[in-house]
């Protein structure tokens, strides 16, 4: 059990559609949220530290029209640490597959945040046939060619009895101040987080190649990046074939700070899949 799991408090409203599923894995249990009726079904995937809170207006917006789920990435929220250790971003994309096939989702919409587009994107290179579209929030970039000296220093930031402080600083550079809602929604996801799920997670992360498997993915795939991410290691930069959209006025998490904004470019790209 993820630590401080029954302190976790859902964001996510109980609609009368909502309902909570558990998908029951070798070594890990994932908690989901799924709801609504109809159309192609979107699954989200949130980023590092955080959960599936994160997209709780998007689920709201969605599922007045379609299938909308999120869950958990093992270690975080109400899913349970793996009992293996694993967290290779393969893994985390294993639990997107094993998530869809629980929820009955054949051929669904992938969106994914930060870490998350990590992992949406390997799944989606993995089971293109499989997707119908690939939404890519903010995506967390090549993390493998950064210097290994950064990556364990980092780590050594990420154990317990630095990880508060470290990662609140670390955010922090990613926050607008001008969004201190979206300060407290993270801030309050990662005090809740367990250090070891998350310095693992960064871990694999970093031992992750993102290009080859969304060059393999061919579908319609799009990207939603905050203002001025252009550095040589993000998503944007490797893969200018991607259609790249920055979002004025926003941080790191880009659905937090501007929903409405967020809700329109998602409808946006729905409407295109078929």
């Amino acid at each position: 059990m993820a630590a401080g799991e029954e302190d976790v408090l859902p964001r996510i409203s109980p609609e009368s559609d909502a309902r909570v599923v558990m998908v029951n894995r070798p070594s890990v249990r994932l908690h989901v949220f799924d709801g609504g009726e109809g159309g192609l079904p979107v699954l989200f995937v949130h980023g590092l530290a955080g959960d599936s809170g994160v997209w709780a207006g998007a689920l709201s917006h969605l599922r007045a029209t379609r299938r909308a789920a999120a869950f958990d990435l093992r270690g975080h929220g109400r899913s349970t640490l793996p009992a293996d250790g694993r967290y290779a971003i393969e893994d985390l994309a294993s639990d997107v597959g094993a998530v869809a096939d629980e929820l009955g989702f054949r051929r669904f919409v992938l969106v994914g945040h930060s870490l998350g587009g990590a992992v949406v994107g390997c799944y989606a290179g993995a089971h293109p046939d499989r997707i119908a579209g690939l939404l890519l929030v903010d995506p967390a970039g090549d993390v493998s060619k950064l210097p290994k000296t950064r990556v364990r220093a980092t780590r050594r930031g990420m154990e317990p009895a630095t990880f508060r402080k470290f990662m609140e600083g670390w955010f922090g550079k990613t926050l607008l101040p001008e969004k201190p809602e979206t300060e407290a929604e993270v801030f309050s996801t990662l005090r809740r987080t367990d250090p070891r799920a998350a310095s693992a997670a960064y871990a694999g992360l970093a031992a992750y190649h993102p290009v080859a498997p969304l060059k393999s993915y061919r579908g319609p795939a799009a990207l939603l990046v905050r203002p001025g991410t252009t550095g040589p290691l993000s998503i944007r930069a490797l893969l200018p074939s991607i259609p790249a959209e920055e979002v004025p006025e926003t941080g790191h998490w880009i659905m937090l700070d501007d929903p409405e904004t967020f809700h329109a470019k998602l409808d946006t790209f729905l409407a295109k899949l078929k």
